[in-house]
C-alpha cells in the first residue's frame, strides 16, 4: 500500500505553506471520489463459509467498499443483486437462485447456503475511508498523479490562504476530472468485455 506522504511530492510543492494534515485530508477526499467513480480499486479474495446465512465483507484496513463487482462460487457465476429483491419468506423458504444479496456496506447473504466444500471467489470495488492511510499499489501506480491534481485543486480553492490560487484549481481540476473519465470509461470497457465473454461461454 502507498501512504499519503508518497503523494506530498505531487502536491506540496504547489501549495506552499499548507500544513501537512491538510494535505492529507484533501489526499482523503480526491482519493475517495476518484476510486468511487472509477471503481478503479480492485480486490479479489477467496472466501471459506460453512452453514451462515450472514457474512462480512472481508476488506483492507482503512477501506470502505463501494460495490461488489463478481461472485464466483465454485466457478460459477452468481448473480448480485440487494437484500430488497429477497422474497419475504426467504428465512422459512431458503432461496436457490446462485445469488449474492448485499445487506450493507459490512455484509452478504450467499443462496444456496455455502458448504464447507464450496469455494467463493470475489471481487470488490474500495475505496479509502475517512480515515484511511492511503491506497493500494496498483492505484497509485496509475493514478496517483490524477489524485494529486484534485488534491491540489481543492487546497487552491480554500480562501485567505497563502496558496489560494482559482487560476490553477481550474486547470487541476479539469485534470482532475478528465482522468476520472478515463479511468471510468476503462473500466466500463473491461466490464462490458467480461459480459460479452460470458454471454459467449
Amino acid at each position: 500500500m502507498k501512504l499519503w506522504v508518497d503523494f506530498h511530492p505531487r502536491v506540496m510543492p504547489y501549495v506552499l505553506g499548507c500544513p501537512i494534515p491538510v494535505v492529507d485530508t484533501a489526499l482523503i477526499d480526491a482519493a475517495r471520489e476518484f476510486c468511487h467513480k472509477t471503481l478503479c480499486w480492485k480486490q479479489t479474495e477467496l472466501v471459506y463459509v460453512s452453514g451462515q446465512t450472514l457474512f462480512e465483507f472481508d476488506m483492507p484496513f482503512g477501506t470502505e467498499l463501494v460495490k461488489v463487482g463478481r461472485v464466483r462460487v465454485n466457478g460459477k457465476e452468481y448473480d448480485i443483486k440487494t437484500s430488497d429483491d429477497l422474497p419475504e419468506d426467504w428465512d422459512s423458504n431458503t432461496p436457490d437462485d446462485e445469488t449474492l444479496y448485499q445487506d450493507n456496506q459490512l455484509e452478504y447473504r450467499i443462496f444456496p447456503v455455502p458448504t464447507a466444500a464450496d469455494e467463493i471467489s470475489m471481487t470488490l470495488h474500495l475505496k479509502p475511508s475517512t480515515d484511511g492511510i492511503g491506497v493500494d499499489d496498483e492505484v497509485f501506480s496509475m493514478y496517483s498523479d490524477a489524485i494529486a491534481a484534485g488534491a491540489r485543486a481543492m487546497l487552491q480553492r480554500m480562501p485567505r490562504t497563502a496558496w489560494f490560487d482559482m487560476t490553477q484549481a481550474a486547470v487541476d481540476g479539469q485534470a482532475f476530472m478528465s482522468r476520472i473519465n478515463y479511468a471510468a470509461n476503462l473500466n466500463f470497457m473491461r466490464s462490458k468485455h467480461h459480459r460479452v465473454a460470458k454471454a459467449g461461454l
